[in-house]
């Protein structure tokens, strides 16, 4: 069963970080997926936004700035810059908005954060 926009809230407020994946079906009907992972918060002072597709072979920090975004400042920005994120890797339109509705949203449980080696 998918997980849901409260789910990765709720997870994220627990363990001050979530990595779940967005997967859907392309136009050719084949499955694609990015894994994000947010991180910090109000109680670290920053939110970091980690991503890594399917075709990538290291995670990345997302790039704001190169995105049109902002430096998240809060649960909502940093959902906003997952969205964004997907949008301009994978070539498609994602919104906060329409997330859980169009895309299949999991938890990933037993897997490391994507964050690179000495960032936490």
């Amino acid at each position: 069963m998918a997980d849901t926009l409260r789910d990765l809230y709720n997870h994220h407020k627990e363990h001050n970080q979530v990595l779940f994946r967005v997967s859907w079906l392309d136009e050719r009907e084949c499955s694609q997926y990015e894994d994000i992972s947010i991180e910090g918060g109000p109680k670290k002072g920053m939110w970091m936004v980690w991503h890594k597709g399917q075709a990538q072979c290291a995670e990345q920090p997302a790039d704001w700035e190169y995105l049109g975004g902002k430096d998240p400042a809060d649960w909502g920005e940093a959902i906003e810059l997952a969205c964004l994120v997907i949008s301009a890797e994978h070539e498609i339109t994602v919104l906060p908005t329409t997330l859980e509705k169009d895309f299949e949203i999991n938890i990933l449980h037993d897997v490391q954060p994507i964050t690179a080696p000495g960032v936490h």
